[in-house]
């Protein structure tokens, strides 16, 4: 670039020797605009080409940032469900099925729309070996019509724990209070469990397996510790409850939740959720019947 000014310099004092009105004056004069566009192109994309390096680095520095932040929230939300797995396991209350004589409402009834409920989502047993995270996707559907009513929500996704027999199990810890639900014995809990896949900095859920949990038996909330079975997908809600407990099942592969009034649920927090010495006081309700179509684990 400091040579090419030069020469332009030692152009410039050649035209000004030179007649204005001589045919070489112009020639030289055009050769001079030419190389000053010239040299003024080559600037040009010079600079442009610097600004877009930076540009380049304050994207990749913005994207490094952006990354790192989201591996710190991710490492932090495994650290508190590993924490709130292990506080669960450690707890030494072991209370059985909920006792509900007294928790009933002065006309007898047990559910009280406006107080609600509490739904436990506890721990999966028997999941394929290749599942390393998994997380519980829920919604709530009228059974004999299989419509929506609410959106699925996902909650958080939890790391998997190695079972004998090339099998893992999820231990969730996780609950969620609900009011105002109407006691129609047509509302049901979907839940989906699916396999959580990292791509990139984009984790995304693949389903394994779903399951059925009734909310209400004769207009009364259908309170219990219980054991559902996990079917194949993909999700059938729109099924009458008669033909998807006909549905082939994950074999040995279940979800254990509780399902209580809002006015037991500080109670029900105590619960060790141990699989190993607990998962005995969970029953399956009267809608799944024990045996079923099963096949073997993908």
């Amino acid at each position: 670039l400091f040579g090419g000014i030069l020469q332009e310099e030692a152009e410039l004092r050649e035209l000004e020797r030179l007649p204005s009105n001589s045919e070489l004056y112009k020639i030289r004069r055009k050769h001079l605009e030419g190389m000053l566009a010239l040299r003024y192109e080559m600037q040009r994309v010079q600079q442009q080409s610097q600004l877009d390096g930076l540009k380049r680095e304050v994207e990749d520095l913005a994207e490094q940032r952006s990354k790192a932040e989201w591996e710190r929230e991710q490492e932090k939300t495994l650290l508190e469900a590993r924490f709130r797995r292990q506080l669960a396991k450690e707890n030494p209350v072991s209370i059985g099925h909920p006792d509900l004589a007294d928790l009933r409402q002065p006309d007898g009834s047990l559910y009280d729309p406006g107080k609600g409920f509490i739904c436990f989502w506890d721990y999966a047993l028997g999941l394929p070996a290749g599942v390393q995270s998994a997380r519980i996707v829920y919604g709530f559907v009228e059974s004999h019509r299989g419509a929506a009513r609410s959106q699925p929500k996902a909650m958080q996704p939890v790391e998997t724990e190695p079972m004998s027999g090339l099998l893992s199990r999820a231990v969730f810890a996780l609950r969620r209070g609900f009011t105002k639900v109407a006691a129609d014995d047509e509302y049901s809990c979907v839940m989906e469990l699916q396999s959580m896949q990292s791509q990139g900095k984009d984790t995304k859920g693949r389903s394994i397996a779903w399951t059925v949990l009734k909310l209400f038996r004769q207009s009364e909330l259908f309170a219990g510790l219980w054991k559902l079975p996990l079917l194949y997908p993909p999700v059938r809600s729109d099924l009458p409850m008669e033909r998807i407990a006909k549905l082939p099942r994950l074999p040995s592969c279940n979800i254990f939740v509780r399902l209580v009034p809002t006015q037991q649920g500080e109670a029900q927090s105590t619960l060790s959720l141990d699989p190993e010495g607990m998962q005995g006081i969970y029953h399956s309700p009267p809608y799944w019947p024990e045996v079923a179509i099963t096949r073997k684990l993908d």
